[in-house]
């Protein structure tokens, strides 16, 4: 029965998740150059390793050219602020469009109930409103600033690894190693997060006292 019951949790995930994609539908252009210019921010990282440490075997040469390194990193800079920008611009306009449409939505939706439904403790305009707020905004993180960080924390593991090989095969070995530690730590800081979003329900009774109180 449990087996059975994951597995209905896990079709109910990916058909919302679906759902909210083709909700933000009109957006998937800017996903997609948004995704570009992550990956090319990822790659940041990678290419300061390799202009870094040639510079740092550059420095006993007298004949080196101090200019050509610095136009190096002045050129890695640039390009870093041009992604950064377009990143955050781009995966901004898609996560609150999609937002504004959840909350269009569900303030709808919450339209068309009766008047018995709001008599509910759970259900009051306080409550309600908080949910609006907060709820809606979580979402954008599936095409938001969720979905910029994974991709350029891809572009980033990929670049150093295959850096690594190719300067030094043993030492990407190493960085393969230590992804699974990695992956280990990340998974338990979430579910940390999780454990902390229990207090959404304590907001929520919060706004809902202060609504009525000021109402």
């Amino acid at each position: 029965e449990e087996l059975m019951l994951l597995e209905d949790e896990a079709e109910m995930l990916e058909g919302a998740m679906r759902a909210v994609w083709m909700l933000n539908r009109p957006e998937w252009g800017y996903i997609a150059v948004g995704s570009v210019f992550s990956l090319a921010l990822g790659l940041i990282w990678p290419f300061f390793a390799i202009i870094f440490g040639g510079m740092l075997n550059d420095i006993g040469n007298p004949e080196s050219d101090v200019n050509k390194w610095c136009f190096y990193f002045v050129g890695l800079a640039a390009a870093a602020l041009v992604a950064w920008t377009l990143t955050g611009l781009l995966f901004g306009i898609s996560g609150e469009r999609l937002t504004e449409r959840l909350r269009n939505a569900c303030f709808a939706k919450i339209l068309y109930f009766e008047l018995g439904f709001f008599d509910e403790e759970h259900n009051n305009s306080g409550v309600l409103v908080s949910r609006l707020a907060t709820d809606a905004a979580l979402v954008q993180g599936l095409s938001g600033s969720r979905l910029n960080s994974m991709i350029t924390l891809v572009g980033t593991l990929v670049g150093g690894v295959v850096v690594a090989m190719v300067y030094c095969w043993r030492l990407g070995l190493i960085m393969l190693a230590c992804v699974p530690l990695i992956a280990a730590g990340g998974l338990l800081q979430n579910r940390m997060y999780q454990g902390l979003d229990a207090s959404g329900d304590r907001f929520a009774a919060a706004s809902s006292l202060a609504s009525e109180a000021v109402s």
